[in-house]
C-alpha cells in the first residue's frame, strides 16, 4: 500500500508539473500576442499620423501654389495695363484700379527704385502742387479727377490723395511735375491703392518701368 501511495503522489506531481508547463507556455503565448498587438497598434497610429500630416502638407502646398498662381496672374495683368510717359519734367503714369466689389479708392502710393542699384529708393523731387489726374490715358483722356494733396514721405514714397474716392476698376492717369528731373536711366515703380474702408489694407495695382532718356 505504501508503494501504491508513493506512485500516486508521483503521478499527481507529474500532472501538476505538466499543468504548470502548459500554463507557462500559455502565458508566454499571451505575452507574445500582446506584444504583437502593441506593435500593430503602434504601426497603425504612426501610419495614421503620417497620413494626416501628408494630407495637411499637400493641402497647404496646393493652397500656396494656388495663391502664388493667383498673385502672379494679378501682377501680370496689372503690369500690362500700366504705362509711363516721360516728357521733360512731366511723368504720366497710367493704370487701372483693382476690380474689387463694393470698393473705391481714395489714395495711391508710388515707390520708385533703381534696378541697377539693388532696388535702392530713387529720390523724386516733385512739384507736389502741380500733381493732376484724369480718367483714361494720354491717348484717350477723360474727365479730370480732383487731387486733394500730393506729398513724399520720409521713405521716399510718393502719395496722391483724391478729393473724392475713385470707383474700383477705373482706368486713370496720374501726372507728376518735377522740380528736378530724374537722372538718365531706368527706374522701376510700384503702385498701391488704398480703399476708403478703414478696415481694408493696401491693394497692389501694378508696376512698370520709367525710362529717362538723354
Amino acid at each position: 500500500m505504501s508503494g501504491l501511495s508513493t506512485i500516486a503522489r508521483q503521478g499527481n506531481q507529474n500532472e501538476a508539473i505538466c499543468e504548470l508547463f502548459v500554463i507557462q507556455h500559455y502565458l508566454i503565448f499571451i505575452e507574445v500576442t500582446m506584444s504583437q498587438i502593441r506593435e500593430v497598434i503602434t504601426w497603425l497610429m504612426v501610419s495614421t499620423i503620417l497620413g494626416i500630416s501628408t494630407a495637411a502638407n499637400a493641402e497647404q502646398n496646393m493652397a500656396a501654389n494656388n495663391g502664388l498662381a493667383q498673385r502672379d496672374f494679378t501682377v501680370a495683368a496689372a503690369s500690362k495695363q500700366d504705362r509711363a510717359i516721360v516728357s521733360e519734367d512731366t511723368y504720366s503714369i497710367a493704370m487701372t484700379l483693382p476690380n474689387r466689389a463694393n470698393n473705391s479708392f481714395s489714395r495711391l502710393s508710388f515707390s520708385f527704385t533703381k534696378p541697377d542699384q539693388e532696388n535702392e529708393v530713387a529720390p523724386v523731387y516733385l512739384n507736389s502742387m502741380a500733381t493732376t489726374a484724369f480718367v483714361g490715358n494720354s491717348s484717350e483722356p477723360g474727365a479730370a479727377i480732383a487731387v486733394e494733396s500730393s506729398w513724399i514721405d520720409e521713405t521716399g514714397t510718393v502719395w496722391v490723395e483724391f478729393n473724392s474716392a475713385v470707383p474700383a476698376n477705373t482706368p486713370l492717369t496720374v501726372v507728376f511735375k518735377t522740380r528736378k528731373p530724374l537722372s538718365v536711366g531706368l527706374y522701376q515703380y510700384s503702385i498701391a491703392a488704398y480703399p476708403t474702408a478703414k478696415s481694408s489694407g493696401a491693394v497692389f495695382v501694378g508696376n512698370g518701368i520709367l525710362n529717362i532718356a538723354q
